[in-house]
């Protein structure tokens, strides 16, 4: 037995041809008109940003101010987790319900003494992108 052969409808064919045609032409026609709107580069500069900040006088007195601040931020939450850590010892102490509300107790604080460290490592992070993009504009 002979199998019918599958015969593609000449309407089908055209809108392929169509469909392909439009979309090479297309394409060229971008590509003409993204080659016409964007200049030749000549040159491209590289800054280190880090070379930056350690070398020109700005960027050593900002990077002094961010370490003092840094530090001041670092001496408040070890203050903090030194705290936290005697209520942790005296908790130990403690039985029952009164173990109960202070192990709640202490673990609120920790969650506390946590997002304080994630908000002075964002601010930290900000403050040296602040200072990258201030030296860059000194700079340009």
């Amino acid at each position: 037995m002979n199998k019918p052969q599958s015969r593609k409808s000449p309407r089908r064919t055209l809108g392929f041809l169509v469909a392909a045609s439009l979309a090479f032409g297309g394409t060229l026609a971008a590509a003409q008109t993204a080659d016409a709107g964007v200049p030749a580069v000549r040159k491209v500069a590289l800054v280190d940003m880090q070379e930056v900040l350690n070398k020109t006088k700005q960027g050593k007195k900002a990077r002094s101010k961010l370490e003092k601040s840094s530090e001041a931020k670092a001496k408040k939450l070890e203050a903090r987790r030194q705290k936290l850590e005697k209520q942790m010892t005296a908790a130990q102490s403690k039985q029952g319900a009164e173990l109960a509300k202070a192990q709640e107790d202490l673990q609120r604080q920790y969650m506390e003494l946590q997002q304080m460290y994630q908000q002075l490592q964002q601010d930290l992070g900000a403050q040296e992108g602040e200072i990258g993009r201030a030296s860059c504009r000194e700079r340009v």
